[in-house]
């Protein structure tokens, strides 16, 4: 078979042509600039940034026919670090395992739902006694969960262990118990069977810490702890980060009792716990503010008001703000510049210190820039 069409060829290829793009000097320094962030103090210069406009790539390579899903994965991965090279922002070049709800839930037992081109993760709760008999087959082959660690594993080896791995996207305990009883039965449920909920909380809590430290097996401890966005460099002391995206849509005082405890005790495990939700969480700066072990919020500035959660915030968190392609509350679409000028704004103030991650898609969109005009855009 001609070089040119062979599958394995081409991921060498990419490969070698990433890693000389990201030496490891350049490396180093991008974890020094997040280190920054983490720790401080601050770049005095310019605010934290990552384009993530490179995806999909836009050199990818024709692949061959007998191209299997994870090697053409692996292929799209590697060109987007190569075409992100240009950049002078702070993306970490790391492999992503990718995202799939089912994930967790597949611990109990549960399936993913197929209807209308989409997928849900199919409940098995019906009635709230049932919580006390789940089955708990775990993370055995078949599931979801085993699926990904498999893929997680392959991308390791199949880099010779070169490039570090993302965690997949990990839904916090609040968002796993919805999905295994269902999300309105579940809502329902906090009021009128709170002993049962919780007690599917402390289960799904324990199901999330077991999958990190087995994805951190397979990634052979080249791991980091952050989904969302998988762009980043996030220092392994501050912990593991998990999305509960039903902050938006219950009540602070919920959020105190059902969500608070179990973010304590991932923290507790891991050294601390970063939180990522859509929708608006400005009702939650109370909650998060006491929330032991919290490092920081991961938010879209079209759907949560960031000056005002900023004001709010203990000082010492610490702020991940993306633009969205939707809005809550009246906020406007923001466009890639006009993104950057809230974080500069919001960063620069010196109360609190975070990472800028602009996003291409918008309702508005900028002409096409260049990486310097970005950082001209970034710097004080």
């Amino acid at each position: 078979m001609n070089k040119f069409t062979d599958i394995e060829w081409i991921i060498d290829d990419l490969l070698e042509k990433a890693l000389y793009a990201y030496p490891a000097e350049r490396a180093e320094k991008i974890r020094k600039m997040a280190d920054a962030v983490w720790n401080g103090p601050p770049d005095k210069d310019r605010i934290s940034y990552i384009y993530s406009g490179t995806c999909p790539p836009r050199d990818m390579p024709e692949l061959p026919k007998d191209a299997t899903v994870w090697q053409a994965e692996l292929v799209t991965q590697l060109q987007m670090i190569l075409d992100h090279s240009e950049w002078g922002d702070d993306f970490y070049p790391a492999l992503n395992p990718g995202c799939s709800q089912i994930t967790i839930p597949s611990y109990f037992g549960c399936k993913e739902v197929f209807a209308s081109g989409s997928s849900k993760v199919g409940p098995i709760v019906n009635a709230a006694g049932e919580v006390y008999h789940l089955p708990e087959p775990g993370f055995i082959k078949g599931t979801a969960g085993f699926n990904m660690l498999e893929k997680m594993r392959y991308f390791r080896a199949r880099t010779r262990g070169s490039l570090p791995l993302y965690i997949t996207d990990i839904q916090g305990p609040f968002s796993v118990a919805s999905q295994v009883w269902g999300i309105e039965d579940f809502l329902l449920a906090i009021y009128e069977n709170p002993e049962e909920v919780h007690y599917l909380l402390r289960k799904c809590t324990e199901a999330v810490i077991q999958y990190y430290r087995l994805m951190t097996d397979a990634a052979e401890g080249d791991l980091i702890h952050i989904h969302c966005m998988p762009l980043m460099w996030f220092p392994k002391e501050k912990g593991a980060a998990v999305s509960e995206d039903l902050l938006a849509v219950v009540s602070a005082d919920a959020a105190d009792e059902f969500i608070r405890p179990n973010l304590e005790h991932i923290a507790e495990e891991f050294g601390g716990v970063l939180v990522h939700s859509c929708g608006s969480i400005n009702h939650m700066t109370g909650m998060l503010n006491r929330t032991k072990g919290l490092v920081g919020v991961n938010c879209a500035s079209t759907e949560t008001d960031i000056e005002a959660l900023t004001d709010q915030l203990d000082q010492k968190l610490k702020l991940i703000s993306h633009n969205s392609p939707v809005c809550c509350k009246g906020l406007p679409l923001y466009n890639q510049l006009q993104h950057i000028a809230l974080c500069k704004k919001v960063f620069g103030s010196g109360r609190i210190n975070g990472v800028c991650v602009v996003n291409p898609w918008n309702a508005n969109p900028d002409p096409v820039m260049d990486a310097k005009a970005y950082r001209k855009m970034a710097s004080f």
